[in-house]
């Protein structure tokens, strides 16, 4: 039935949300349904179901015209994603999201090598020869060893789908080869992204155990097991970012759960928010290390950061659904 649903509303996309608009989509929708049951009934799988339900249902454009329903807009102004478009969109989509998960993990990694040769310095465990600035700066130069490099691979990433901004943006429709070929690719990978959630979270929270043992420690140890802390963290993340990529563009086109066409508001404005919040963690992070040569404890401005953003995402996500 969500299926159904999700094909009504990708078929409606560009439509103006007038009452006659709403009943005619409301009845097609009671009728697919129903038809969906009647097969059922007669012993066809749920895909066959579907297949049938869909391919019964025609053009839209021809059937607003026979109940002469009057529309603004019509959804022949939205481009069409044919099958083979489609099939690069998530080859590309894939390569551009690994390019977003190596960076991230640099620059959480960054951190992480960081404190770790902050804290090494001051024990002197190597370079002992460098004196107190020198010891102090050099942690920042390879801070920015990584830093650069995972700046320019974001910002490299974001240029490989520029030739889909429609897709991001959600103005497309797709053809039934299309929609019936990304179903099929979400169903097999769906278990591989939950799979990708399981071990990522399972990673963020062992990584609480270094950090735990060092603090019982010595104070010194705290440094070396937050350091563990955030490498465990980078690679939890790169997990998460990686493995449910490829099911986040098929949701992607077919327009469903958080890429419904009335969340795409509430992306933009988490997404001018993130632009904003981040850098600013990341300038008060070098400016209380180069300054105030914080470098064993500053680390946590970007755990503390992510909680902060993860918690404004739920309360505006429940503020948009209740409005």
């Amino acid at each position: 039935m969500e299926t159904i649903k999700n094909y009504l509303d990708s078929i409606f996309i560009g439509l103006p949300e007038s009452e006659e608009i709403m009943r005619l989509k409301s009845d097609l929708q009671d009728s697919m349904e129903d038809k969906y049951i009647e097969l059922k009934r007669e012993g066809k799988t749920e895909n066959e179901a579907i297949g049938i339900v869909i391919s019964e249902f025609g053009n839209i454009d021809e059937l607003l015209n026979e109940m002469e329903v009057q529309t603004k807009m019509n959804q022949s102004q939205l481009p069409t994603l044919d099958l083979e478009p489609a099939k690069e969109y998530l080859s590309l989509k894939h390569k551009s999201d690994k390019m977003v998960g190596l960076g991230v993990w640099m620059i959480i990694f960054s951190t992480s090598i960081l404190a770790f040769v902050y804290q090494a310095l001051e024990d002197n465990l190597f370079l002992t020869q460098l004196s107190g600035n020198a010891k102090n700066t050099f942690p920042a130069l390879i801070f920015l060893v990584f830093l650069i490099p995972a700046v320019a691979i974001l910002i490299y990433s974001g240029t490989k789908l520029d030739s889909y901004k429609f897709i991001e943006e959600n103005k497309f429709k797709t053809t039934l080869a299309t929609r019936a070929y990304v179903e099929n690719y979400y169903n097999q990978e769906k278990t591989k992204q939950t799979q990708g959630v399981i071990i990522g979270v399972s990673v963020c929270f062992l990584s609480l155990v270094p950090a735990l043992i060092s603090n019982m420690i010595s104070d010194d140890a705290t440094t070396y097991g937050g350091s563990i802390l955030l490498f465990m963290i980078s690679i939890a993340v790169y997990i998460l970012i990686t493995t449910g990529s490829k099911a986040n563009a098929c949701k992607q086109l077919l327009q469903i759960d958080e890429y419904k066409v009335e969340k795409s508001k509430e992306s933009k404005v988490i997404g001018i928010v993130a632009s904003i919040i981040w850098p600013i963690a990341v300038c008060i992070f070098l400016f209380t290390g180069l300054v105030y040569h914080k470098w064993e404890i500053n680390w946590i401005v970007f755990p503390l950061t992510g909680i902060l953003f993860g918690g404004f995402c739920a309360v505006y996500s429940m503020s948009t659904k209740e409005n």
